[in-house]
């Protein structure tokens, strides 16, 4: 029957009440009309019951019929339709992966040729400055090496930064020149730096905020300021609105941070050739996969990108302020960094406290002046011997403070500031007068170091920093055959590729032995340069090194490199062991 019974007012109800009469009416008849009416009636019956619509009151019509038919033809071609529609976006996505690596690889080759036109002057003058080096071939020379690498951008900038505390490896010119960079990069122009300010606080940020208009240092990311804040500012949009906000004490001495115009993107292209030449020296030379330049260089790129978003380098100030709370309590290693005024940050802008203090290459220069007899440096009389034997116990506790403090970092906080070069070490206090100069006596106050430029920092993860305890625990008790097995054993490579596996390990225990025979003391060699071996070992016998690993002992490397210009006679392992024992047992215990 229909949905709404026989009673129901629709036609399909009307025709098969009909067709019910009828065949109830030709049940008294016999003989042939019944059995015709019977049959008449029972197949009506059956033929409407059987098309009759499944809703209420429904029944089939002509075009019910006619999509069972169609049905399955429309299923057909909605499903060629989407076939069609998913091939179109995959030529698509495809054509634009296409372009995506023509524009990346024509930017490559664009960037390379760059660097390679930047260096066409240089070697085309070359052996003409050689010709007139003792005049004034020196200097032009060195004008168009240090002008080529501040255009080549930050990465270049970094690794002259890097060279120049490798006097072991580089003529001690060479050193001197690269310092330079340290704290004088290019600038950019005072109007870039207004737009920048007005960008994050709105135009009225001058009533506020007072500015030098000249730089007081230039990095290879940004440049410094020295003002007053002297009224709050229009807090910036992009700040970091998850941190408790602070009142400053106002009027407060502030430094600025502004970054370079165009310095991310500088960074991503130069970050795209390294991978890019890594790639095809691994290609032309397979035992430099072994090296890992291509997780080195991811991992490098982890560490460069955030110096350009000066937001990261807050956070980072702000944990070392923590790790390093003497400038807040007066206890604990006199190390002090800036303090970061919140909310005053963006990712191209840094408010914090201005430090007075010393730049390390100063001092150094003074030394070094002193050392060859030349110009005397200011605060040191001539032929005095308190105030070389000043200079010289300054020296040693620069070197000390600045080795405690990275074993700190190191071992106990696994917090590790990733640019310690000279540029961005300052001292104030102890011997060393207002103006940097190096006094006879002692100014009364206490030797403090400042550390900047927080923009890099390293931290490693539980398994990484456990396996580098273990081999620098190794290499400092003069067991090198310990610390080669823990590099083969703890390689992230496949070990079925070592070349020579048990030639490695006798190889480290072997240079252990003669380093540590010399007494690892810095200036005659140290740690960096057994980890220095180290790596060019695994290079040879196929030993893939974990990443993390090369990060730390590049510091290790860079440390030691200011450590033998301060004082040559501290031992770092011997200052090491303390720390590292703590550290080891900390680690088996949270295991």
């Amino acid at each position: 029957t229909c949905g709404r019974g026989v009673s129901g007012g629709s036609a399909c109800s009307r025709s098969q009440t009909i067709v019910l009469r009828g065949w109830r009416r030709g049940l008294p008849r016999s003989g042939a009309t019944a059995t015709a009416g019977t049959a008449a009636g029972a197949t009506a019956l059956l033929f409407w019951t059987s098309f009759a619509g499944q809703g209420p009151g429904s029944c089939l019509r002509c075009e019910a019929v006619a999509e069972l038919t169609v049905e399955p033809q429309s299923e057909q071609l909605a499903a060629k339709a989407a076939t069609a529609k998913h091939e179109r976006r995959r030529w698509w996505l495809a054509l634009v992966r296409l372009y995506s690596k023509l524009w990346r690889g024509a930017r490559v080759v664009r960037r390379c040729l760059e660097l390679l036109l930047r260096a066409v002057p240089l070697v085309a003058v070359a052996p003409f400055c050689w010709l007139f080096w003792h005049r004034s071939g020196e200097r032009f020379f060195w004008w168009l090496m240090l002008s080529a690498l501040q255009a080549e951008g930050p990465i270049a900038v970094k690794f002259a930064q890097w060279a120049s505390t490798r006097p072991d490896l580089l003529p001690r010119s060479v050193c001197d020149h690269f310092a330079t960079l340290q704290a004088g990069v290019l600038t950019h122009s005072w109007a870039d730096t207004r737009r920048i300010l007005t960008e994050a606080f709105g135009p009225g940020w001058e009533a506020a905020l007072e500015l030098d208009p000249s730089p007081v240092g230039s990095g290879c990311m940004a440049q410094v300021y020295h003002g007053w804040l002297r009224g709050p500012l229009s807090p910036p949009l992009q700040a970091n609105s998850g941190v408790t906000l602070e009142a400053a004490e106002l009027p407060r001495e502030v430094a600025v941070k502004v970054r370079h115009p165009g310095a991310q993107a500088q960074v991503d292209l130069d970050l795209e050739v390294m991978r890019t030449l890594a790639s095809t020296l691994e290609a032309i030379w397979p035992s430099a996969r072994y090296l890992a330049m291509s997780e080195a260089i991811c991992h490098f790129e982890s560490f460069v990108r955030p110096q350009a978003d000066l937001r990261i380098e807050a956070r980072n100030l702000d944990s070392f302020h923590r790790n390093f709370p003497y400038k807040r309590t007066g206890k604990g290693l006199r190390v002090v960094f800036p303090e970061v005024i919140w909310p005053y940050v963006t990712d191209a802008l840094l408010i914090e406290s201005y430090e007075l203090s010393t730049p390390l290459q100063e001092v150094l220069g003074q030394a070094d002046r002193a050392a060859r007899g030349g110009s005397k440096a200011p605060g040191l009389a001539e032929s005095s011997a308190s105030s070389k034997g000043a200079l010289l116990e300054l020296r040693e506790q620069v070197g000390k403070l600045c080795m405690d403090a990275f074993l700190k970092m190191l071992f106990a906080d696994n917090f590790i500031h990733g640019d310690l070069h000279p540029g961005n070490i300052h001292f104030r206090g102890g011997n060393i007068s207002s103006t940097g100069a190096v006094l006879g006596s002692s100014s009364g106050k206490p030797l403090e170091l400042v550390l900047l430029d927080a923009g890099l920092a390293v931290q490693l993860s539980s398994q990484d920093r456990q396996n580098f305890l273990e081999v620098f625990h190794a290499l400092a008790v003069n067991n090198g055959l310990e610390a080669g097995r823990l590099m083969v054993e703890r390689s992230p490579g496949d070990a079925r590729l070592v070349r020579d596996r048990e030639g490695f390990v006798a190889a480290v225990g072997e240079l252990c032995s003669n380093f540590w025979g010399l007494g690892l003391a810095l200036g005659k060699v140290g740690m960096g340069d057994i980890f220095g071996r180290m790596m060019s070992l695994a290079c040879d016998h196929r030993v893939k090194l974990e990443t993390s690993f090369v990060t730390v002992a590049t510091s290790i490397i860079v440390l030691e490199g200011v450590g033998r210009q301060l004082n040559p006679i501290v031992d770092l392992a011997g200052a090491a062991r303390p720390l590292l024992a703590e550290a080891v047992a900390r680690s088996i215990w949270q295991t």
